[in-house]
C-alpha cells in the first residue's frame, strides 16, 4: 500500500462518526499505520474503519481467500476497530 491509497480506504472517525482531520502516513516499510489528530484526542471511544476497497499489492482484500472470492455470495468487507487513545 501507499500513502494515497491509506489516504482514501483508511480513516479515523470521532466519537460522533465523523472522519477526525489529522495526518496519518505508513511507516516502517508500510507496516505501521501512524495517525496524528489536528485536535487533541479526547478521552472517548474513536473508530478506524478500513474500506472494502481496501486491498494489498496482491490484490487481497478482507473477507476474500487470496485474490478471488470463494463462493458468489462471499465478498469482500470492510472492517471497523473502536479503540480508546492513551491520555
Amino acid at each position: 500500500m501507499d500513502n494515497a491509497i491509506v489516504a482514501d480506504e483508511i480513516q479515523v472517525q470521532g466519537p460522533d462518526g465523523v472522519r477526525l482531520a489529522g495526518i496519518q502516513a505508513l511507516t516502517d516499510d508500510s507496516r505501521k499505520l501512524v495517525f496524528r489528530p489536528v485536535s487533541r484526542w479526547e478521552e472517548a471511544d474513536y473508530r478506524l474503519v478500513l474500506s472494502r476497497r481496501l486491498e494489498d499489492a496482491c490484490g487481497n482484500r478482507l473477507g476474500e481467500a487470496l485474490d478471488h472470492l470463494l463462493a458468489a455470495r462471499q465478498r469482500s468487507r470492510g472492517g471497523v476497530l473502536t479503540f480508546r487513545p492513551i491520555q
